[in-house]
């Protein structure tokens, strides 16, 4: 969250001035200064963010994979997914 902020701040200080002084002379409000000069020219910030935010999400799914042993649908009879918290939930109560 924190990196994707840095990079879009860094987008905005990007974008020239001059755009946004000649939408002041074409009259334009701020919702189409947003629309028709900010976002488009922030469209290569974003789409890096997606990619890295894709990316970085699919290194974090093989460790919880493995370490989940495939998830709730690939227990197999008898394996425990809570981690041993039941167990010792269930223990304590008896």
């Amino acid at each position: 969250m924190g990196f994707s902020m840095v990079l879009f701040i860094a987008g905005l200080t990007l974008i020239d001035a001059s755009f946004y002084d000649a939408a002041k002379v074409d009259e334009a409000n701020r919702w189409q200064t947003f629309w028709r000069i900010t976002l488009p020219l922030l469209r290569p910030t974003m789409v890096f963010v997606v990619v890295t935010g894709v990316i970085s999400t699919l290194q974090v799914f093989g460790p919880v994979y493995v370490m989940s042993g495939g998830g709730r649908l690939a227990r197999r009879p008898g394996q425990c997914d809570d981690g041993g918290v039941g167990v010792s939930v269930v223990d304590g109560l008896s």
